[in-house]
């Protein structure tokens, strides 16, 4: 099972749009110097023929671009394993299962990936067994390494209805040599690990870790710069879902593969040239879902002493400020920088705020007015949590 717990590379599996194959080919280059077996599992859940309409054929011009970025991936020596989402699969849906992993392994993929995450259907023991079932055909049709996602992919979701007796019977059905994907404890977990379920196949080398935590597409004003240390479970595969956006999941995934691959990190890909030193600042304020760097933590403080003692606007403030100023305009001038724009403007904005406020006869009314008072560029719902907050 060596497969299994050797991958190291990518999960494209995000809400959102896919990557356009010349993009997708650049992080392939990266993932290409990963150690162990380097590999990119195809699985974006906006694209309709993954998902939504998954028992039609692709179109031409979406074969083709598929077709392309498998050849790129085997010519840097990148396992592609293709997935297939068999959104509402009913009866008699098993052949066509079949067909999709045998259109995998003509395409020149390594592996092939069937997911049952983020359907509809509850999860019951009943719905575990017509899975088990519908792998079965896959596994046996397509002549590929095949790993699965169940509908109870993490710990948090044993305790939803029946999961734990959905993953027990999951687990107990999964065909031999099948492998299944898993999140942690929860959908974004603080720290990787394993629920005793699924400990016991992962000691037999079949679970790949599906890590999130640099995923943003439910979010809104963040993305995530930070580095996914210690995430790696000893015995499993990993695969990390990144950004959909273009220079945040060139630059989280460089980074990783930098910290996986020791001597051998990857030189800094084409579309960061110029971008690094601006990137990692931003990356102190978009660090990982639960909080900023230590230094913002200490931005944030010099803020509220200024606020209570009356100093005026921090000199580490200024600094930031003006360091921000000067990537925007390295931004406007790279392809795809246009696209992480807002969220700079957004700290440099929440800093303006802090500016003026400190610099008012009345701060603490000042920012006040200029944080809940007026607010007209963020979310209603926003603005009604902040007025709640402030009677």
């Amino acid at each position: 099972m060596g497969f299994f717990n050797d991958l190291r590379g990518v999960v494209e599996g995000f809400y959102g749009p896919p990557y356009p194959s010349p993009h997708r080919l650049a992080m392939l280059d990266i993932v290409s110097a990963l150690p162990g077996v380097p590999a990119w599992l195809h699985a974006p859940k906006d694209d309709p023929f993954h998902r939504i309409r998954w028992r039609e054929r692709r179109p031409g011009a979406s074969s083709t671009d598929l077709e392309s970025s498998v050849s790129g991936a085997r010519r840097l020596g990148v396992s592609w394993i293709e997935g297939c989402s068999p959104w509402k699969f009913r009866e008699g849906d098993a052949p066509l299962l079949r067909e999709k992993a045998a259109e995998a392994r003509g395409i020149g993929a390594a592996g092939f990936a069937v997911l049952f995450d983020d359907v509809e259907e509850p999860a019951t023991r009943d719905l575990a067994a017509g899975q088990a079932a519908l792998l079965a055909e896959a596994a046996a049709g397509g002549g590929l390494p095949v790993v699965a996602c169940p509908t109870v992919y993490c710990g948090e979701q044993l305790e939803e209805g029946e999961g734990e007796a959905y993953l027990a019977e999951f687990i107990r059905l999964l065909p031999e040599g099948c492998a299944i994907l898993w999140t942690g404890s929860g959908v974004i977990p603080r720290r990787m690990d394993l629920c005793p379920a699924v400990e016991g196949i992962a000691a037999e080398g079949r679970v790949v870790i599906w890590d999130n935590l640099l995923a943003d597409d439910y979010t809104l004003r963040r993305l995530f710069l930070g580095e996914p240390r210690d995430r790696v479970v000893e015995g499993c595969g990993y695969l990390l879902n990144p950004s959909f956006r273009a220079v945040p999941s060139l630059y989280t995934l460089w980074r990783m593969a930098s910290l996986l691959s020791g001597s051998g990190a990857p030189e800094i890909p084409p579309g960061l040239a110029g971008l690094t030193e601006g990137l990692a600042l931003l990356s102190e304020f978009h660090d990982i879902p639960w909080g900023v760097r230590p230094r913002i933590i200490d931005l944030l403080d010099s803020l509220g002493d200024a606020l209570e003692r009356g100093t005026g606007f921090p000199a580490a403030a200024e600094r930031a400020s003006r360091d921000l100023e000067a990537f925007r305009d390295r931004l406007k001038e790279s392809p795809g920088g246009f696209e992480i724009l807002p969220y700079l403007n957004d700290i440099t904005r929440l800093l303006s705020i802090w500016r003026k406020a400190l610099a008012s006869p009345n701060p603490g009314r000042e920012l006040e007015r200029l944080m809940v008072d007026r607010l007209p560029w963020d979310h209603p719902l926003a603005i009604g949590t902040a007025r709640r907050m402030k009677s």
